[in-house]
């Protein structure tokens, strides 16, 4: 798949890989990387989303709200403050700002739901909040950087609000989809993937596509639309997005794809196949997905990404997030547990995490 040297020109240094057309069998964990448990903490709530800023874990708790967590000391996390009066359907930091996606009341489908900035100078005792509110839909995911916040709210599709004014954009002439899964904000662009059905209407029965869009937030311009291989006519599951170096990582459909931008090309890579692939993270050459368990990837190499270690956790891994050799999982009832990852070396010993 080809595209021009001037849509390269934004993406060259951000992207890679692009998606897959064939689905890679999992291969045995090649081990190149080890995992060693650290320490964990019982959130009092299940824990669904996890973000890293510096010495602070932000974890999502759903109907309960959002716990803030001191990490610098891995080995003994200590939650530090909660921010229990908003539903934390999903979450996104940026500076000593927390932004709060909160859907619709089952209960009052009639409302919208809103997104919700909290501010964490002192992480201790967050405030002030500035609300927004957003149709949101049935499903949210949203992502923060730089002065954006993006939201991609299921079929309400994808928008973009500045973060100061918290003013929003509606971005569905740029989208052209039914239906907004996921979302990504790096270096002012924002990548947004969804799913369209044929002639337009997922509700048709035929085939799905996958919809993968970068648009520079500041001038609202599309940079780069990709139609993606079909989707799993059964494949209504989480997705999530994930960036490293110049490969972009799609998980979800118990797989995971891979786009890797070139010089004058994106090349497609095999699929990998990752069972119960939910949510993805990645930091410098390491990956992991959270599938219940969590399965690290080794993204080492020109060629495609591969399985290198799986941890049994104690919970149901549900999202992940990495920073250096820094593994956060929001483990469900589990808690936040934390790990050490790592490229394995002559002199480790011991036994790593399982």
């Amino acid at each position: 798949m080809r595209t021009s040297r001037t849509l390269l020109c934004w993406l060259a240094p951000l992207l890679a890989s692009c998606a897959a057309e064939t689905v890679q069998p999992p291969p045995a964990a090649s081990d190149s990387l080890v995992a060693w448990g650290l320490g964990g903490v019982d959130l009092g709530a299940e824990a669904s989303r996890v973000v890293l800023c510096g010495p602070l874990a932000f974890v999502g708790c759903g109907e309960a709200g959002v716990r803030v967590v001191d990490v610098s000391e891995p080995r003994q996390p200590e939650v530090i403050a909660a921010v229990d009066d908003l539903a934390a359907d999903a979450i996104a930091v940026a500076g000593d700002v927390l932004f709060v996606a909160t859907l619709p009341s089952p209960w009052q489908p009639w409302t919208s739901g809103r997104v919700t900035s909290v501010g964490v100078i002192d992480p201790r005792e967050p405030g002030p909040r500035t609300a927004v509110e957003r149709d949101l839909g049935e499903h949210v995911d949203i992502a923060a950087e730089g002065g954006w916040i993006a939201v991609a709210a299921g079929e309400e599709g994808l928008s973009l609000i500045e973060a100061r004014s918290l003013a929003a954009a509606d971005l569905a002439p740029k989208w052209d989809a039914e239906r907004a899964d996921a979302v990504l904000v790096r270096r002012g662009l924002v990548f947004a993937l969804g799913r369209r059905g044929e002639g337009g209407l997922l509700s048709a029965g035929g085939e799905k596509r996958d919809i993968l869009v970068a648009v520079n937030a500041e001038r609202a311009e599309l940079v780069c639309r990709l139609d993606l291989a079909p989707a799993a006519a059964e494949d209504d599951g989480a997705r999530d997005l994930a960036l490293a170096r110049d490969l972009l990582l799609i998980a979800g459909a118990d797989q995971v794809r891979a786009c890797r931008i070139g010089a004058e090309e994106i090349l497609v890579l095999e699929a990998l196949a990752v069972p119960g692939a939910a949510a993805i993270a990645c930091d410098g050459d390491v990956g992991a997905v959270a599938t219940g368990d969590v399965v690290l990837l080794d993204l080492a190499g020109a060629e495609a990404p591969r399985v290198a270690r799986r941890i049994q956790t104690p919970g149901l891994a549900r999202d992940v997030a990495l920073k250096g050799r820094l593994l956060a999982v929001a483990d469900g009832a589990a808690g936040l547990r934390l790990y050490e990852v790592r490229r394995r070396s002559s002199s480790d010993g011991g036994e790593p995490a399982p």
